[in-house]
């Protein structure tokens, strides 16, 4: 008799009492009597698993914003989450890479939705109802919690490998569910059929067997079709079940061959394998193109709000990367904020590197700007300018001349104004080519505010109306290219009308981009305010955001309306998924001008507390120490 015929297991019986049986007659499986429904006491992990699923659903959606409308949280229900789920612990490559290794685990129990956990919920209670009873619960849980992190590694691991060999552009993308895990738990049924059955051909040859195992992979391919689902990550789930699944039923012996519990028991040390290769690749990034980098930082510099996560992430590609300063310049833009000390550092390691670089010349500005030295700020923000416009006016034939003294206008800046003001139907820029740096306004309105700090406000004037000409000219011509779409989509068939249709809509909301521009540099600057008031409105007549609400309130705070002010800074915090601390300080400024000091203070304080700060942190600073006192440390 075999030694491993003496040994017993112990499993529960239909009335949830523990029974010990030979190891050998596991094979018997009708012993095992199915469970009685979901209160069943050997489905404990499972209905467990599933309310803690429901939990957290509830959580990422009521208690972030107890406030929300009944519309507003019934959107969010159905899936209306993306933040949320960021910032709640969504599994994406490169918040491992920079070192979030917590959202391996985390990202498994967070759903996309009441849909996404009630598919994901069935599937697992389909799958487990025979698998948890054999397995029992400690093994149960550890299946099911290593096949989805295991699905996150497989299906980043896969996405590595596609920005290595596949031509085109990848951006990062993040993923949440439980499908792996339930994969995992299918795959897990299958191996217990295969232990059962003794064979691979016994298995292959059940009809029942095949149905299942094809069943799976139809779901599985089917994964790969939708592009909001990620297909790899079903493999690697299952893959795990499978492996796993495996290991634990070779060991239980249910009357397979010495062969199949061999290869049962060596399946386990390929499944390591296979996820210290995942691992590996996820500690490791590889080079990605500025796009995927832009993306990845915009991820978790805005989405998640943990620009420090950011840094750690752009130090660490950089050391695979050739384009030093690329990551020079973000390295500086993110540590601005918080840590001046340290950006000025970098910054000047980047224009040692390239003295004629323009945004390390625009970093250079805002660095001088935290620190109160407004006339280096002002000449690196119009060096910044310069440098930025150059690729634009060589290509028209014009020589363009370093920036020789602060007071002295360029001759960049001086055609730009004649391109600004000069008729045309093309809006400016003139090419995909001629496009100029996101962080170009930003500079303008910087540069004009440092004059107005230095005293020279005709010259702040000047500028203001330079970056209004341009950017009202561009608006137009998005407004006019836009109702050429529509024109011609009266002529076309359906589906090219409804394409056209929304790329006109498309275009309407960037020219209303481009008038808040406007109309917050005017707020900014104290100029035209009744200008900028009719501007703000009519931006916020095609596009109703938060942040255009928040411009028209600072407009209506500066005109001394403050009622209005606050009408429409309370709904810009009210529509605002996240907090905002431009949105809070202007608050507390108008809450202050109405004396209500102690709703102002708690403002003040939440914008001044958040990570990474923002562009008007300085200012709220000095608003609350000129009201309250020191500010609080933090």
């Amino acid at each position: 008799m075999e030694p491993h015929e003496k040994k017993h297991i112990t499993i529960e019986n239909q009335e949830g009492r523990r029974i010990r049986i030979p190891a050998n007659r596991m094979e018997r499986l009708t012993i095992l009597t199915p469970p009685r429904g979901l209160l069943d006491p050997r489905l404990r992990v499972t209905v467990a698993l599933t309310l803690l699923n429901t939990l957290i659903l509830v959580l990422t959606v009521v208690v972030p914003a107890p406030d929300l409308s009944f519309q507003t949280l019934a959107t969010r229900l159905l899936g209306d989450l993306d933040r949320t789920l960021l910032k709640s612990g969504a599994f994406a490559g490169c918040l491992i890479e920079a070192g979030d290794y917590w959202r391996l685990c985390a990202s498994v129990f967070l759903h996309q939705g009441v849909v996404h956990l009630i598919l994901n919920m069935v599937a697992l209670f389909i799958f487990s109802f025979w698998i948890e009873t054999l397995l029992r619960r400690q093994r149960f849980l550890v299946l099911y919690l290593f096949s989805g992190v295991m699905g996150n590694l497989f299906g980043y691991m896969m996405h590595v490998l596609e920005i290595l060999f596949v031509e085109g552009e990848v951006v990062p993308y993040y993923s949440v569910g439980a499908s792996g895990a339930v994969f995992g738990v299918a795959g897990a049924m299958l191996a217990a059929d295969l232990m059962a059955r003794g064979s691979l051909s016994a298995f292959m040859n059940s009809r029942p067997s095949r149905w299942v195992a094809g069943y799976l992979l139809m779901i599985i391919f089917l994964g790969f079709l939708m592009p909001s689902v990620d297909g790899w990550a079903h493999v690697g789930g299952f893959l795990a079940g499978c492996s796993l699944g495996l290991f634990y039923f070779s060991r239980l012996r249910m009357g397979a061959s010495p062969r199949m519990i061999a290869a049962g028991q060596n399946a386990f040390f390929g499944l390591m394998a296979l996820t210290a290769l995942a691992l590996f690749i996820s500690v490791y990034p590889p080079r990605t193109s500025d796009l995927y980098n832009d993306r990845a930082i915009y991820m978790m510099e805005s989405a998640i709000g943990r620009p420090d996560l950011a840094v750690a992430w752009v130090r660490k590609k950089s050391r695979v990367s050739d384009t030093a300063a690329y990551w020079l310049r973000n390295e500086a833009r993110l540590e601005v904020e918080m840590n001046p000390t340290r950006a000025g550092a970098i910054v000047d390691a980047l224009l040692t590197k390239r003295p004629r670089d323009a945004m390390g010349h625009y970093l250079r500005g805002r660095i001088n700007w935290r620190q109160e030295d407004y006339t280096q700020a002002e000449a690196a923000y119009r060096q910044a300018m310069v440098l930025a416009l150059e690729k634009i006016v060589e290509p028209q034939g014009t020589t363009v001349t370093a920036l020789t003294a602060p007071a002295t206008p360029t001759v960049t800046l001086a055609i730009l104004d004649d391109w600004a003001s000069t008729p045309t139907a093309t809006p400016f820029p003139l090419s995909p080519d001629d496009t100029l740096p996101d962080w170009f306004t930003i500079a303008e309105i910087s540069h004009a505010e440092m004059l107005l700090k230095l005293g020279r406000a005709a010259e702040a004037h000047r500028g203001g109306e330079r970056m209004a000409r341009r950017l009202l000219a561009r608006a137009e011509g998005l407004v006019n290219l836009a109702a050429d779409h529509r024109r011609r989509a009266q002529d076309a068939g359906l589906l090219e009308q409804a394409a056209m249709e929304a790329q006109a809509d498309m275009l309407d909301q960037m020219a209303a981009v481009l008038r808040n521009q406007v109309a917050w540099m005017y707020a900014v600057l104290g100029f035209e305010l009744d200008q900028a008031l009719t501007i703000a409105t009519q931006a916020l007549s095609v596009l109703p955001d938060p942040s255009l609400y928040d411009t028209r309130g600072w407009i209506y705070y500066r005109k001394g309306q403050y009622l209005e002010a606050l009408g429409d800074l309370h709904r810009a915090q009210r529509e605002m998924r996240e907090p905002n601390g431009e949105i809070l300080y202007h608050l507390a400024a108008v809450l202050i001008a109405l004396d209500r000091k102690e709703e102002a203070r708690e403002f003040l304080r939440q914008s001044i507390e958040l990570p990474g700060g923002f562009d008007g942190m300085e200012a709220a600073k000095a608003l609350y120490e000129s009201t309250f006192g020191p500010v609080p440390e933090s």
